[in-house]
């Protein structure tokens, strides 16, 4: 299977007029309405191993259109395909290596690139078919590869006269092509202070967008607040959004305990066999594209039971507990805090390697004492940067 380079992908399409005829319209190619010659060269390169840690990776491409418009109506469009193309589909290979296409209408004044999409459109008039479908979080992730490939890529670019004013000039369209989607990682779960041992039942991702539109407007955030029974799966008779749609798309739960203790039994890994710098638990989320943010940033909210301490008082500690973050800083190379992050963006991955707490930052509610975590945030192609925390 062919994949698609999304760490802010460039598209370059080379346009030729077939005429020397000018046009009264601004908004269109000064082809006088000719058809086109239209040559585009797309780059690739290959992914990493599945399940690990998304750092600088890319997300597999399965299928996709390429749409030429004029205004919302569109003019002409091409199936793209990994393999074996017929009739006027194209393979992604064909791409990558540069191909042109003939007979582009002369009214086309933009190029959309649409992949992985929720529901390929067979006949599109309409970039509207696009730009409005309903996008669910769920879509982002696919189990069979830990969630990291499975996104939905779009990007769009005007077609402009290299050569201003002159018709019989090439024309081009560069855009960027990148995920609609971000990504939040945490890698272990360390515990400190007096902490002698415990078991991590959950992690849920709040303040969530459960929608979006692929042109980026967002919608029905998903807040569960401070009530505990919220915090596990339906399936458990958990009262907050997380159910069978969206796990392990937003949450990982199991009230027997997830992760894996190695020998340090205050360090909860992933996976077995642990690896450090690899294994997270990774969760893929609609970005708000608006600036500044409309909305609160997410939360994140780890369900944690069994606790025990070094002392007398591990009584103070029984039954569930929770431990809330909901501010997030940038990093300096000292891992300092820096500047704080308002929004998740598209095509980020914030990474918190390591999730130190200790008894204090336990609540017997959520979001009662919340912590501030710094974070390593890197450009999807997956692009990733750390991020760390502190303390209230």
């Amino acid at each position: 299977m062919k994949n698609f380079k999304t760490i802010m992908l460039s598209a370059f399409v080379a346009l030729f007029a077939f005429s020397s005829c000018s046009s009264s319209n601004d908004d269109l190619p000064e082809t006088g309405g000719k058809d086109l010659s239209v040559n585009i060269k797309l780059s690739h390169a290959t992914t990493r191993a599945v399940g690990e840690h998304v750092d600088n990776d890319e997300i597999t491409f399965n299928e996709g259109q390429l749409l030429f418009t004029n205004g919302d109506i569109v003019t002409k469009f091409v199936t793209i395909v990994t393999s074996s193309p017929t009739g006027d589909e194209v393979a992604l290979s064909e791409l990558e290596n540069g191909k042109k296409f003939e007979n582009v209408p002369g009214s086309s004044t933009h190029v959309h690139f649409v992949g992985n999409p929720v529901t390929l459109v067979t006949v599109p008039t309409n970039i509207k078919d696009y730009t409005e479908q309903a996008v669910p979080v769920e879509s982002q992730y696919d189990a069979t590869d830990g969630g990291v490939k499975k996104v939905t890529l779009y990007g769009k670019g005007a077609i402009n006269a290299i050569t201003p004013g002159n018709p019989t000039t090439e024309y081009q369209s560069i855009f960027d092509v990148s995920a609609i989607a971000s990504r939040i990682e945490i890698g272990t779960i360390k515990g400190e202070g007096q902490l002698k041992s415990f078991k991590v039942e959950g992690i849920f991702v709040n303040n969530y967008y459960n929608t979006m539109e692929l042109a980026g407007v967002v919608s029905d955030k998903k807040s569960n607040d401070s009530d505990p029974e919220n915090y596990k799966s339906t399936a458990d008779s958990g009262t907050g959004s997380y159910d069978s749609t969206v796990d392990e798309a937003i949450y990982d739960y199991d009230a027997n305990g997830i992760g894996f203790f190695a020998s340090n039994k205050l360090v909860c890994h992933p996976k077995d066999p642990a690896n450090a710098d690899n294994n997270v638990w990774g969760y893929n989320l609609l970005a708000e594209t608006a600036t500044p943010a409309t909305t609160e940033m997410i939360g994140i909210v780890i369900r944690i039971s069994d606790v025990k301490l070094t002392g007398d008082d591990s009584s103070t500690y029984s039954g569930t507990h929770f431990l809330s973050i909901n501010k997030f800083f940038n990093t300096d190379d000292s891992g300092a805090n820096t500047t704080g992050i308002d929004k998740l963006e598209p095509g980020h991955v914030y990474r918190i390697k390591e999730l130190k707490f200790d008894e204090k930052n336990l609540t017997p509610k959520p979001n009662q004492k919340p912590i501030k975590v710094n974070v390593d945030v890197t450009m999807l192609d997956w692009t990733s940067k750390e991020i760390g925390y502190d303390f209230d």
